[in-house]
């Protein structure tokens, strides 16, 4: 693969990037056409990827680099004396618990030719992630990640394709979500699909009062002010929708409720899902009991 070097810190973006397309910069090996790799990149709204089985990073765009960056600010704001510095590989430019099951999934695939799905918590959102097999000019396999925001609706295992195998991971950065009891989370989806306290209730078949303290507990979790801030929460973590026309009629023919969870969030829910550490110390405070009511 024909990238350009590692920068270092100093610079905006962390890892190779594509030009413009008046530059020479090359676009990895595997690519045969190179105005589908730049919309991949530039276009798609995903971040993207490239490292090999080892976790060396060989090319990252703009969201990737977002993300490597966030989590050198995390990495400094624990050690105020870490250098920053670019990191060559996944491990230390993502420097979480969770990295390490992802990085053995990485090194499954350019071992194996065959692709993997996930869905993935990083602090709190939800997201799809594929890693595919590609080929560099020197016969290497490498691994290419691409990871996007999920809507409330999809699951991985509906998403992917019969290339990938769908893996269910234990590891997962749940952020503020983690300080949620199983109630409040369903509340918070049910705000954010439009509900009122009233259908919430009836719902839930509990009172409108108790509605409304788990909704006065969530805004003080959650540092929200009020039921929209709540709403705009949960469709941010990919909790909730509003859908468009197109995906109303989807949902329509594919109803769904939206209590029904996917597998992290099952899992965090009942308290079954590793936590990353990357969450912070105010959001692993206990739960007091009532929170479970």
């Amino acid at each position: 693969m024909n990238l350009s070097t590692l920068t270092n810190g100093t610079s905006d973006r962390l890892y190779p990037k594509l030009q413009n397309p008046q530059s020479d910069h090359e676009v990895p090996a595997f690519v045969s056409d190179e105005s589908v790799w730049r919309a991949l990149c530039a276009d798609a709204d995903a971040a993207v990827t490239v490292c090999d089985r080892d976790g060396k990073i060989h090319f990252a765009n703009e969201l990737s680099n977002r993300f490597f960056r966030w989590q050198q600010t995390v990495r400094q704001g624990r050690d105020p004396g870490a250098a920053n510095t670019a990191r060559n590989t996944v491990k230390d430019a993502a420097s979480t618990s969770a990295i390490d099951e992802r990085l053995r999934l990485f090194t499954r695939v350019c071992d194996t030719g065959r692709g993997v799905a996930y869905e993935s918590l990083v602090q709190g959102i939800r997201q799809f992630v594929t890693v595919r097999p590609v080929q560099g000019s020197n016969g290497q396999t490498f691994a290419l990640i691409i990871a996007r925001r999920m809507h409330a609706w999809e699951r991985a295992e509906l998403l992917a394709d019969e290339t990938l195998d769908v893996v269910e991971l234990e590891t997962h950065d749940p952020g503020i979500l983690a300080t949620l009891s199983p109630r409040e989370l369903d509340v918070l989806i049910l705000l954010g699909g439009g509900m009122t306290h009233a259908e919430i209730a009836e719902r839930l078949d509990l009172s409108v009062r108790t509605i409304e303290r788990h909704r006065d507990r969530l805004g003080q979790k959650l540092r929200a002010g009020n039921r929209v801030d709540l709403a705009r929460f949960a469709i941010r973590a990919g909790l909730a929708e509003l859908p468009d026309a197109a995906q109303g009629f989807y949902l329509d023919e594919h109803p769904r409720d939206p209590l029904d969870l996917p597998a992290p969030l099952r899992k965090m829910a009942r308290r079954r899902v590793r936590v990353s550490d990357t969450v912070t110390e105010p959001d692993r405070r206990r739960r007091k009991p009532s929170d479970e009511a």
